[in-house]
């Protein structure tokens, strides 16, 4: 199943934590999902901009079915092959409900490790994060080709961070249809935190993300913030 699948990945280096996570995580691909077509969308240089990355990546994908994939996260395979199950009746897939975030301490000792799963992690070594709401779909996500270019790809006038993936949930299920989660558990590795504060494109993030909210629900309106043509 998923000789169909490309997985895209962003990624623009930090030369530190990302980095390494980013190698462990190719290699983790490469061994536990080798079926898979990998798609890397690599930024060098300049503002951070995950939707340039992002887009850049599925330029290069030549399968039907899109996984979008963060640099930092792990989860079993299994997962994505029950996903992709469930686009026969749904317009996309969130693959889980529960952010497991890996300390730092574990996230050093992790990389050490050989790629596998399920990863060598110790119950003391991550906690639960509370901040996935309904309609987020940042972090991981199953969606087909046709369904990702109906809504245009991600917006790349998002800069630094902060409002893409809110925004691509809007875009598609106001163009497509609404998520369908699973229940299962992803794995974020530890990294420096950023945050709209921190973005010194914060603001404009945030007013572009305004836009979104306001058009949600309305194809219209949401098919010309994409840039793309209504549904009938």
């Amino acid at each position: 199943m998923l000789e169909n699948v490309s997985i895209i990945i962003p990624f623009q280096t930090d030369h530190g934590p990302r980095a390494k996570a980013f190698e462990w995580i190719k290699k983790y691909y490469a061994r536990v999902m080798p079926e898979a077509e990998l798609c890397l969308g690599i930024i060098n240089g300049g503002d951070i901009n995950k939707s340039k990355a992002v887009n850049f990546a599925a330029k290069k994908a030549t399968k039907d079915i899109f996984v979008i994939a963060d640099a930092d996260v792990v989860y079993s395979p299994n997962t994505i092959v029950e996903a992709i199950r469930l686009l026969d009746k749904a317009a996309w897939v969130v693959p889980f409900t529960e952010v497991y975030d890996i300390g730092w301490h574990g996230t050093g000792r992790l990389l050490k490790t050989k790629p596998k799963w399920p990863i060598d992690l110790k119950h003391e070594e991550c906690t639960k994060s509370n901040w996935v709401y309904e309609g987020f779909a940042g972090k991981l996500f199953v969606i087909s080709r046709r369904n990702f270019e109906a809504v245009g790809g991600f917006d790349e006038r998002f800069i630094g961070w902060g409002g893409e993936d809110d925004a691509f949930s809007h875009a598609v299920r106001t163009l497509c249809g609404e998520i369908v989660n699973l229940d299962r558990k992803i794995f974020h590795f530890w990294h420096p935190s950023s945050t709209y504060q921190t973005n010194p494109h914060g603001k404009a993030n945030a007013d572009l993300l305004g836009r979104y909210q306001r058009a949600s629900g309305n194809k219209k309106k949401m098919a010309q913030l994409c840039g793309v043509r209504p549904p009938l």
